[in-house]
């Protein structure tokens, strides 16, 4: 059975960015995971002076190595299992329309809401081990409106913030 990521990345390339931004009308939570190329990784490299030229191609190298690859989409929408009219709820239980498996989330940590279905905030309810934005700690109970590919993390699982536009590109 495929899973969410699998159809979104399917449908990314199957229909035309107007066709997807239609079908997802809703923000996503994409989670990324380091992968290295294991050919890339065995490659030994030994510099007896690294000048300023080598170095800048040492980054390169380095950073060519390692690739980001979804790890999972989470739709940012309503589901039936919590009672809050107009807020996306997140948490680790099963009464959450988000829910993240991991012991450092909190059983309830924070909602989004939306007054259009184009601007999102999220708000952490005070969370044990907090919600970042950028890097940014969120006080308890105040909205942060949310921009696309914002760096979010509940307590340490961190996610990128996409439009369905910014999603399909």
């Amino acid at each position: 059975m495929e899973n969410l990521k699998d159809i979104y990345i399917r449908d990314a390339k199957l229909l035309g960015k107007d066709d997807f931004i239609k079908k997802y009308n809703h923000p996503f939570l994409i989670q990324y995971s380091e992968k290295t190329s294991s050919e890339q990784a065995s490659k030994k490299m030994t510099f007896s002076t690294i000048s300023v030229k080598n170095l800048d191609e040492l980054i390169k190298q380095a950073s060519s190595m390692s690739k980001k690859v979804i790890e999972q989409a989470f739709p940012i929408t309503k589901s039936d299992r919590n009672p809050f009219a107009g807020k996306i709820t997140v948490g680790r239980t099963n009464n959450h329309d988000l829910i993240i498996q991991d012991a450092s989330i909190s059983k309830f940590q924070g909602y989004f809401e939306t007054d259009n279905n184009i601007q999102f905030t999220f708000v952490d309810k005070g969370s044990t081990n907090g919600t970042t934005v950028n890097g940014e700690k969120l006080e308890p109970s105040v909205p942060r409106f949310l921009k696309d590919r914002d760096l979010i993390a509940f307590s340490t699982v961190k996610f990128t913030y996409y439009s369905p536009r910014a999603a399909y590109e």
